[in-house]
């Protein structure tokens, strides 16, 4: 055997020496440093009940408060052996005391679609592109459904839920929120009176209303029966506080 042949290293003896190599170089470089996870943002629990309350109540104080308000609700009426069934539907933009919106009303034989206009403690309907003017017409319902609550007081928080919309917060009131119900005398009853009132509203975080339900029932006398009322009305409520356009009442005719 050669001297050559005797001093090459045998191919595993190489491999060995690469791999010792390859080691030695790795050994020689930094580590690299550890990639920092971002600090995951926490998501925001829901607000105090206390809190819901009182930006709903901010929102809905406002005199001028704008939205959009649709309206499915019934009426049952009993004097004596009568009763009645009176459905109501509406959609209406609110302005303050100002709205405008179409309404349907069946009293059971037969129901009648209309346009109104309520401008300036004034009524109108839509008469073929007309608006006439109602007469006698008095406003003894607030416009502003929440017109009625005064402090926190007349709220109590019952909790949250999450729906499509988000998360919403149930708040009920025992507070009547509808007209004052002596005027209820100018349809010939005699000393009503509010036997029941229970008005569940449903709110987002920052207050803004979403939904209503009136469960609520009046007594009284009627032409001399004994007579009583029940309503039940669910309200819905979008573009709260976005500004509406109420169309203005054309000018009387000369006379």
């Amino acid at each position: 055997m050669s001297n050559a042949q005797r001093l090459r290293p045998a191919p595993i003896a190489m491999l060995a020496v690469a791999a010792l190599l390859a080691a030695c170089q790795a050994a020689s470089l930094p580590s690299p440093s550890p990639t920092a996870k971002p600090t995951p943002i926490p998501t925001p629990g829901p607000p105090l009940g206390a809190d819901v309350i009182a930006s709903f109540l901010k929102i809905v104080g406002d005199p001028k408060l704008p939205m959009h308000v649709v309206l499915d609700g019934s009426v049952d009426v009993a004097a004596g052996s009568t009763a009645q069934r009176l459905t109501i539907g509406f959609h209406v933009d609110i302005s303050g005391r100002d709205a405008h919106g179409k309404a349907n009303v069946d009293v059971g034989p037969g129901a009648v679609s209309f346009e109104m206009l309520l401008v300036q403690d004034l009524a109108y309907l839509n008469n073929h592109g007309t608006w006439t003017e109602i007469p006698g017409y008095r406003q003894g319902t607030p416009l502003n459904p929440f017109a009625n609550l005064t402090g926190q007081d007349d709220l109590t928080y019952r909790g949250y839920e999450y729906r499509s919309e988000g998360r919403v917060h149930h708040l009920v009131s025992r507070v009547w929120l509808g007209g004052d119900v002596a005027a209820m005398a100018d349809q010939g009853w005699s000393d009503p009176v509010i036997d029941y009132n229970v008005t569940d509203i449903y709110v987002f975080d920052d207050g803004t209303p979403l939904q209503m339900h009136v469960d609520a029932g009046v007594s009284g006398t009627y032409s001399g029966l004994a007579a009583t009322g029940k309503f039940v009305m669910s309200y819905g409520f979008t573009k709260v506080g976005v500004p509406v356009t109420i169309p203005a009442p054309q000018a009387p005719a000369p006379t």
